[in-house]
């Protein structure tokens, strides 16, 4: 959280740490002013973090701040799709993605990054072996703290649970704490040597202290709507709380130093590290290492209460029946630990705690826990009591009776058929089959007995994240099936893993040969979802481009197009189906496929230069795109492009406008010819038109006659092009200054950002400048526009006019025109030192900037400064250091 509600502000306490230092303070100004221009890209990581603070006490001032951020010109915003508040985004957003991380080639390659090449290969096949891992080794930190530990992972034996993973990589990062934190046993400090014997129950037990402590603080962050970042007195309060707290049952001793060592843990890490000595801890914002790790961590608190009751003699302090006062937040009875596991199954913030809470328990205490899930209150409607139980048993499963291990299993089969006897039709998918929890022999001995319910497997295996071995194995051998439809299930299924083995993909290779064009579309798709292809695949693709079914073709086509870079083996035949004047679809998916690659030979370039002249109108687009992609043309593809831009297709002249925007240098010739090209009537293509023109008078006069085109787009885009010069001539500036007052608000924005460029102003334009700040629509315009306006008032005399407006933002400007001035009037200053006592923090801000870099104050503007020295206000302190700094005082 942060005190100010304004960008400056933020700015000055989050960046510019140094906040009180005159430096700083004028860097977050500076930074506050290009923000307001639209020259700052903001990236709001973590949206959903903050949903908390838009509904505390000032939470309305903080929402209202928070909607001028997620409104910026430039903006880049992060959340996970669980509590989002939606009516926090702008109306229209330009692009929203999903992100999944690392890609298996990324996977692999970092690895071979930080591994040895045997110890690389050894951990890619356990990945490949162990579908939990693949789920999890997408997250980079993840997979940095699996390489740290993977001499520890088994490589055999039973599978490995998220738990166990989890404990593993806790305990080898506890090694790497102990010796930090100089651990010693039997009065003696531990060695390397010694901590590298020590077995897991020993490290637990010499990292038992540390470990109730960041359990403690993860529990009661997830409790506290989902706290993710703690300051020092977080940290603190949760200390203290422990040391009147003791839930392994003996009187272990907290040491005084326990916020310190909290702190040296591989666990919480800090993004404030570089602070100086003098800030205070609660500046400090501290998190765990990852979102996963204090679910970890909080799930050691929460099973600390079901497997070990409070210990004799402290039931008194936990007893609410004696205590005079709650408990802190975070500290449960047994009852309560119990109430809240039933309580709060459903939720979906703790399901992963809940998976880890079932990796963690043992005995007794693992079934009570069980018996808690089961029992009531209980989803009788959906199948989220079914989704929460497969996937703590999934944890469970080793340790728990096999009599109950074989009920639950049971149950969970009911509900399947269940579900699919309700939803299903024959050939759609289970959506608790679906889960990577649900166990796969469960599955396979549940559906594949049956021919009528084999599609449904097939499919439920095809939603499924990660696949075992087994099931991969047996979906290869689907793709032989006497019945097509299976076989089309089976490569469609397939095709969802981007990481196939060699043998699968050779599998895939040879149903391009099916005589079933579904199968063979199927196939050459799941091809094109692999991250990486060999060259003999890629040229049964090639072959695919010639298939008699059009399906097949463009699933072929996109299977190319999805590879980021093909060889020039694999363009040459592409350039040949090009060139192929008897199948005009062959050349269709062949331009589709060149059009998505960066870097084509000199032959490919000519074929795709000669294919612009061809009657399909399709090709002749994709051709286009597909020069528009490389950096640097011939002369000869240049004016072919040039030619295409009076094509009849208006999809044509779009594509090459936008490869010819993508030249950085023209001909005359060339140059002439766009230039003409203004009069095309499509607007679509005037607007992607526009940045290829130069700067030449002849070039300025056609964007000018843009300023006053019937269409808004191409009045917007015009203003833009033309702005990025750094002087124009005094015709454009008139223009602009008619575009201020355009109806369309992105035309009168782009106007104004680029007036905002300009640093000289012909005098003749000043007083329509100063008209258009004050007119009726200047309100709509972005802050861009306000800094311009007021900035371009020629004289300081002008500038001191505008810091008596009404309006604040023209005070805003005028006074950060003058902070921009080496030399200020005498009237100036002094319409400056009142500006100190502003109510707006940017003039009084602009004010002291200002007023700090003039070395030599008059007598009288001494006397003022003295004045409102006296006065209560924001820069008092700053007006004295002015005043006193001054030779006359």
């Amino acid at each position: 959280a942060f005190k100010s509600r304004t960008l400056e502000g933020l700015l000055r306490e989050k960046f510019f740490t140094r906040g009180l230092d005159q430096e700083g303070a004028g860097l977050a100004h500076e930074l506050a002013i290009s923000a307001q221009r639209g020259r700052v890209l903001f990236v709001l990581d973590g949206l959903d973090e903050i949903a908390k603070d838009t509904r505390c006490e000032d939470g309305v001032a903080m929402k209202d701040f928070l909607r001028i951020l997620l409104q910026a010109q430039h903006v880049v915003i992060t959340s996970r799709p669980s509590g989002l508040d939606r009516s926090l985004l702008p109306p229209s957003i330009d692009l929203e993605l999903e992100t999944i991380g690392f890609s298996p080639q990324n996977v692999q390659d970092f690895l071979f990054k930080v591994l040895t090449r045997s110890a690389a290969a050894t951990v890619q096949r356990f990945i490949q072996q162990t579908p939990l891992i693949q789920g999890l080794v997408n997250i980079p930190v993840q997979l940095d703290v699996i390489c740290y530990s993977w001499d520890s992972l088994p490589t055999d034996g039973p599978a490995v649970t998220m738990t166990a993973l989890y404990q593993l990589m806790v305990r080898k990062l506890w090694c790497k704490d102990a010796l930090r934190l100089r651990k010693s046993a039997e009065g003696e400090t531990l060695t390397q040597e010694d901590i590298n014997q020590l077995e897991p129950q020993e490290i637990d037990e010499l990292m038992a202290t540390e470990m109730q402590h960041l359990g403690y603080l993860a529990f009661k962050g997830l409790t506290n709507d989902h706290q993710i970042e703690f300051d020092g007195k977080a940290l603190l309060t949760a200390c203290r709380d422990l040391k009147k707290y003791r839930a392994t049952g003996n009187s272990r001793h907290v040491p005084p130093q326990m916020l310190e060592i909290m702190k040296q843990t591989s666990f919480l890490h800090t993004a404030d590290a570089d602070l100086d000595a003098s800030t205070s801890d609660s500046e400090q914002a501290w998190y765990f290492l990852h979102l996963t790790f204090q679910e970890y961590f909080a799930a050691t608190w929460v099973a600390q209460h079901l497997q070990q009751p409070i210990p004799t003699g402290m039931q008194d302090y936990f007893s609410c029946h004696h205590r005079q006062q709650p408990l802190p937040a975070g500290m449960m009875t047994v009852e309560q630990a119990r109430a809240f596991v039933q309580e709060q199954k459903y939720n979906p913030r703790y399901e992963i705690m809940w998976w880890m809470v079932a990796g963690l328990l043992e005995g007794e205490a693992l079934q009570d826990f069980f018996d808690l899930l089961q029992g009531v209150p209980r989803d009788l409607i959906g199948t989220r009591h079914q989704q929460i139980l497969a996937s703590c048993l999934d944890e469970a499963r080793a340790r728990l009776d096999t009599t109950v291990v074989t009920k639950l299993d049971a149950e969970l089969t009911k509900w399947m058929h269940f579900e699919i006897r309700i939803c299903c039709n024959g050939y759609d998918r289970s959506m608790l089959g679906s889960q990577n929890a649900f166990p796969e022999t469960l599955l396979f001995s549940s559906l594949s007995a049956r021919i009528s319910s084999k599609a449904i497997l097939v499919n439920t295996l095809g939603s499924r994240s990660t696949l075992s071995d087994e099931a991969i194995r047996f979906l290869v051998s689907t793709l032989k099936d006497e019945d097509s439809a299976f076989r089309t299930l089976a490569a469609k299924a397939l095709g969802n893993q981007s990481a196939l083995p060699k043998a699968v993909i050779l599998s895939l290779v040879d149903a391009l040969k099916d005589e079933d064009n579904k199968v063979r579309s199927s196939a050459a798709a799941a091809l094109g979802n692999q991250s990486t292809l060999t060259k003999g695949s890629i040229q049964s693709l090639i072959r695919a481009l010639k298939d008699e079914n059009e399906g097949v073709r463009w699933s072929a086509a996109r299977a190319m197009g999805n590879q980021p870079t093909l060889s020039k083996a694999a363009t040459q035949p592409l350039i040949s189906a090009l060139n192929d004047k008897k199948n005009a679809d062959v050349r269709v998916e062949a331009a589709w496929v060149l059009s998505s690659q960066f870097t084509l030979s000199d032959a490919a370039i000519q074929s795709l230069t000669g294919a612009l002249k061809v009657k399909n109108a399709r090709i002749r687009s994709l051709s286009a795109k597909a020069l528009g992609n490389q950096s640097t043309l011939s002369e000869a593809a240049i004016q072919s492009l040039i030619g295409a831009l009076k094509d009849d297709n208006v999809e044509v002249r779009q594509s090459a406008a936008k490869a010819l925007g993508n030249q950085s240098t023209f001909s005359e010739a060339a140059m002439q010819s766009l230039s003409s090209a203004l009069k095309d009537q499509d607007a679509r293509l005037k607007s992607f038109r526009a940045p290829v023109f130069g700067t030449s008078e002849a070039d300025i006069r056609s964007i000018i006659s843009a300023l006053k085109d019937e269409e808004e787009l191409i009045r917007s885009y015009g203003a833009s092009v033309l702005g990025r010069n750094s002087t124009v001539p005094e015709a454009a500036i008139q223009s602009f200054i008619c575009a201020l007052n355009d109806k369309n608000v992105s035309v009168r924005a782009a106007a104004a950002s680029a007036l905002s460029d300009q640093f000289t102003w012909p005098n003749a334009t000043i007083h329509l400048l100063t008209g258009a700040v004050k007119d009726e629509h200047a309100c709509m315009l972005p802050e861009a526009a306000i800094q311009s306006l007021t900035g371009a008032l020629k004289d300081q005399n002008g500038y001191v006019s505008a810091l008596q407006d009404d309006e604040v933002y023209v005070k805003q400007s005028a006074a950060a025109a003058l902070d921009n001035q080496s030399t200020l009037s005498e009237v100036a200053v002094q319409a400056l030192i009142v500006g100190l006592s502003s109510e707006d923090a940017l003039v009084g801000r602009s004010a002291e900037s200002a007023l700090s870099k003039q070395s030599t104050l008059s007598k009288a503007a001494i006397q003022i400064l003295i004045g409102v020295a006296g006065m209560s206000c924001l820069y008092k302190y700053t007006t004295v250091d002015c005043a006193f700094t001054q030779s006359k005082v």
